[in-house]
C-alpha cells in the first residue's frame, strides 16, 4: 500500500482490497466510482489524489457481508439523513446495486 493516508488504514473492510493482486489499483478503481457518483450528485471530491481507473467485478463480497454493510448504513442514515433512510428501507437489501468493483458470492 502507498501509506499516504492517515485514516482507515486498519479498517476491517480494507482486507478486501489487500486481497486483490494489485491493492492500489483496486482502491483507485473503487474511489473512481465514488468520484463519478460525487460528480453526478454535485458533491466535492478531490480526484487529484487518485488514479482514475475503472475495474469491474474484481473483488468478491459475500451476501452476509453485504447485508452487514447495508444494516450498518441504514443505522447511520436513520440518525444522519432520515429521508434517505426511509428510501433505502423501502427499497430493501435485495434490490440494491452493489459497487462495480465487487461481485456477490455465497456466504
Amino acid at each position: 500500500m502507498e501509506e499516504k493516508t492517515k485514516g482507515y488504514k486498519n479498517h476491517p473492510e480494507i482486507r478486501r482490497f489487500k486481497s486483490y493482486k494489485n491493492p492500489i489499483e483496486a482502491i483507485n478503481s473503487y474511489l473512481t466510482y465514488i468520484w463519478l457518483e460525487a460528480e453526478r450528485r454535485n458533491f466535492n471530491f478531490n480526484a487529484s489524489k487518485i488514479k482514475i481507473l475503472k475495474l469491474e467485478k474484481i473483488i468478491p463480497i459475500t451476501t452476509e457481508e453485504l447485508r452487514f454493510e447495508f444494516e450498518h448504513l441504514i443505522h447511520k442514515l436513520k440518525a444522519r439523513d432520515y429521508n434517505q433512510f426511509m428510501k433505502l428501507r423501502v427499497v430493501g437489501f435485495n434490490k440494491l446495486d452493489i459497487h462495480p468493483v465487487f461481485f456477490k458470492c455465497k456466504g
